[in-house]
């Protein structure tokens, strides 16, 4: 069975830069979940959710998912798209193959994370509420999903070597 560290949490809260860092620091291979359907399909998110919605994504990541734990059976960190562990095949699967690590992070840094990217964020184009309130809304559907993972980290307190226990389990 192959460990995979699944970093989990909202779009913003750093689980992509979080993942490289971690990558750097502990020598381990590193994929993002986003950035490989990406490259499958030769389009960004955004394309993929105004050609073929956010129903249509879902399944290109659920398929990205279930390729990226059966191809890699060494240690491996992987960053989730904020929506990736709603789905309750997602979810067991991820479950099934290693720990779920939730980086927790506020509003106000999710916000700041994004401030140049939210026109790329396809769930936060809401012409009738504001992104921060959009936040909210999402945060407060998915908290109790990402609650459920193994470890929890807030990434504002955050230090690459405060991950050296989780990293020790998949090694």
């Amino acid at each position: 069975m192959s460990r995979i560290l699944f970093l989990v949490g909202m779009s913003g809260a750093g689980k992509t830069a979080w993942g490289r860092k971690m990558s750097t620091a502990y020598k381990m291979n590193f994929l993002d979940v986003d950035e490989y359907v990406e490259r499958q399909q030769n389009k960004t998110v955004s394309q993929i959710f105004s050609e073929q919605g956010e129903q249509g994504f879902r399944t290109l990541e659920a398929k990205a998912l279930k390729e990226i734990v059966e191809r890699n059976k060494e240690p491996l960190i992987v960053s989730c798209g904020g929506g990736t562990p709603l789905n309750p095949g997602n979810y067991d699967l991820m479950r099934q193959n290693g720990y779920l690590v939730y980086l927790e992070a506020s509003v106000e840094t999710i916000l700041e994370n994004l401030k140049d990217h939210l026109s790329d964020r396809p769930l936060l184009k809401n012409g009738v509420i504001s992104p921060a309130a959009r936040i909210r809304e999402l945060y407060g559907k998915r908290r109790e999903i990402y609650e459920r993972a193994d470890y929890k980290f807030c990434v504002e307190t955050l230090k690459v070597e405060d991950l050296s226990g989780v990293v020790a389990l998949c090694r």
